[in-house]
């Protein structure tokens, strides 16, 4: 009998379907960069459901696809991207990926490098693709010109209610959620806690003091520190997991939608999907076989094999 519950409860939440998220598209085979048009395409041929990318402000107002300012790391520029203008960034390369964790340091070359993308061209693509329940653009910047270079690049398109409705901003300053809300009031809005994972300590906050700022909370899951200071280290693991099902019970109890990064082993994807987020980032190249194998394993067990 307990291990038909057991059983039941992880089948429960993986037809309840946590919907696996591309990460800054199809990139970890280095056949293309990160963050990327191509990228992005691969993501969708894939099958993916839900993509991410970061975008960073340019000089003259436009958003690029990047994640650091910096471009001599990962391009054949130099310089800065708030730098440089649109024109001048779309005749940069990028040639490298940095490689997760630790990205500040691992860089790989990719085998077919591509230019760099413009926000506009990213959304002239994804929106074309009904399969696309989410488009997660990652907002670095935290200033009011970017929410206003935000909303002029949505509100010119003219698009309608439910093309909008799979956009969701993210950022880390409540104060630019609600810009956002009053500039484009029909995308979602991501909060992005301190380390990503604050949320986890601080639930009256996120989930009352500031509910009115986002529509959707972002979460980092991909390591076991919260807002914890690094030296407490025993029972860290213990103590994150059972934070962050409190925190996942909440979250449904109250109807909010969690955006989770980034996870790249497969055993502990599994062990997520068993939360019940209602997305979760990898940067694997291929969705299928890490969301359909342990459904289908399960199912099994459950004499519903579909």
């Amino acid at each position: 009998m307990k291990v038909f519950v057991i059983i039941s409860f992880l089948s429960f939440s993986l037809l309840a379907e946590t919907i696996l998220t591309s990460h800054k598209g199809a990139w970890n085979d280095n056949e293309v960069p990160q963050n990327s048009l191509e990228s992005l395409k691969r993501a969708v041929r894939n099958g993916f459901r839900a993509v991410e990318f970061d975008v960073l402000l340019t000089a003259d107002n436009q958003f690029i696809l990047a994640h650091d300012q910096k471009l001599k790391r990962i391009t054949t520029c130099k310089g800065e991207v708030s730098e440089k203008t649109m024109l001048s960034l779309q005749e940069c390369f990028i040639d490298k990926n940095t490689q997760l964790p630790m990205t500040q340091l691992w860089l790989k070359k990719v085998a077919h490098p591509q230019k760099m993308t413009s926000l506009s061209e990213a959304l002239d693509y994804l929106l074309t693709k009904s399969q696309l329940e989410l488009i997660w653009i990652d907002m670095k910047e935290q200033s009011p010109e970017a929410a206003y270079a935000m909303a002029n690049e949505i509100n010119g398109r003219d698009l309608e209610e439910r093309e909008l409705r799979k956009i969701v901003i993210n950022n880390g300053s409540i104060e630019i959620l609600r810009l956002i809300q009053k500039l484009i009031p029909a995308v979602g809005r991501s909060l992005e806690g301190k380390w990503g994972s604050e949320p986890l300590s601080k639930l009256d906050y996120y989930f009352n003091e500031v509910r009115d700022s986002y529509t959707h909370l972002s979460l980092n899951v991909g390591i076991h520190l919260g807002d914890e200071s690094p030296i407490k280290i025993f029972g860290r693991k213990k103590r994150f997991y059972k934070r962050l099902k409190e925190l996942s019970e909440k979250a449904n109890e109250m109807n909010i939608p969690i955006i989770a990064w980034t996870v790249n082993r497969e055993k502990k994807i599994e062990k997520l999907m068993e939360f019940g987020f209602t997305y979760l980032l990898t940067d694997h190249v291929d969705p299928n076989h890490l969301s359909k194998r342990k459904l289908e394993e399960v199912s099994q067990k459950l004499g519903h094999f579909r």
